[in-house]
C-alpha cells in the first residue's frame, strides 16, 4: 500500500485492489485511531499481509479499508457519507499521512 499526498488530492496505490484518488475538498472529517475492529470483508483481498476492499463492522456499517494486517494505527476519513480507513505498516507513516491530510483539509483561516 502506498499513499501519495499531492497538492489537491491524495492517492492510494494498492497491490491486488483498485487504486483510489480523493480530493482533499471531498474529505468531511479525518480521525487518527489506534484501535479498530475491522469487522468482516464483504469484497476484496485478504492475506497474512494485507486487508483491502469493502468491509462491514458494527461501528461504520459498510466501509472501504486499505490496511496492512498488522497495522497498529488507522486513519478514518468520511467523505460524502462514505467511510475510508487506511492503516499503514509503520505507525509513523500513518501519523505523517494523518498530519498532511489534516493540514490540507483544515479550514483556511486566511480567507476569513
Amino acid at each position: 500500500i502506498e499513499v501519495q499526498c499531492k497538492d489537491t488530492a491524495f492517492q492510494i496505490h494498492a497491490t491486488y485492489w483498485t487504486d483510489l484518488e480523493m480530493d482533499y475538498s471531498a474529505v468531511d472529517s479525518i480521525e487518527y485511531r489506534t484501535n479498530l475492529d475491522a469487522g468482516v470483508r464483504t469484497n476484496g483481498f485478504g492475506s497474512v499481509r494485507l486487508s483491502l476492499g469493502n468491509f462491514q463492522n458494527d461501528e461504520f456499517g459498510s466501509y472501504t479499508l486499505y490496511a496492512y494486517t498488522d497495522a497498529k494505527a488507522f486513519l478514518v476519513l468520511t467523505a460524502d457519507e462514505k467511510i475510508l480507513v487506511i492503516g499503514m505498516k509503520d505507525e509513523k507513516d500513518t501519523q505523517t499521512i494523518y498530519r498532511v491530510i489534516s493540514e490540507k483539509t483544515a479550514p483556511d483561516s486566511a480567507k476569513s
